[in-house]
């Protein structure tokens, strides 16, 4: 029910009234501190849900709680890497790893006079990928932000943003 619920607030299917709701009890008398967001309340109901997940099962080992930050990830040329954490740096971000080029997939493209359609890879040219973390969390305006912030970064160094994720 934890996991339905938390799928519901990152979807924007919770009302806000409930969000709201949700964020001033548990404030009030639980985990989340004086002027949590939406984000803070995904990540108290996350950490509440692998926790219950933990008690039915058979492992053994109590979960650690949810980092309260966002890894986002870029593709980027390799001659562009250095100049792209610089910027990362300067944007703020809390922790930056390079790591190698990940495939993100394939789209249909129209090619000849006819418009025949051919498979072409969307991943960058000689790519590297770049994670960053910052302290914004879905569904959160500032996650939204970060993303065209980030976007617009990648393309800036001739890459392109891939996604974010816990």
């Amino acid at each position: 029910m934890v996991a339905v619920l938390d799928g519901h607030l990152i979807g924007g299917d919770l009302p806000l009234d409930l969000t709201q709701n949700l964020i001033r009890r548990l404030t009030d008398h639980g985990p989340l501190p004086a002027g949590s967001t939406a984000g803070a309340l995904h990540a108290t109901l996350s950490d509440l849900a692998q926790r219950l997940h933990w008690a039915t099962s058979a492992v053994l080992e109590y979960p650690a709680a949810m980092p309260h930050r966002t890894n986002y990830e870029l593709s980027i040329p390799a001659g562009s890497v250095a100049a792209c954490i610089t910027a990362l740096r300067e944007a703020g971000a809390e922790d930056i790893h390079d790591g190698p080029p990940t495939a993100t997939g394939w789209q249909m493209r129209p090619t000849g006079p006819d418009g025949a359609l051919e498979r072409h890879s969307t991943d960058v040219p000689n790519g590297r990928t770049i994670t960053a973390a910052f302290p914004e969390l879905a569904p959160d305006p500032a996650f939204q932000e970060r993303i065209a912030q980030l976007s617009l970064l990648a393309e800036q160094h001739g890459g392109q943003y891939q996604g974010a994720g816990g």
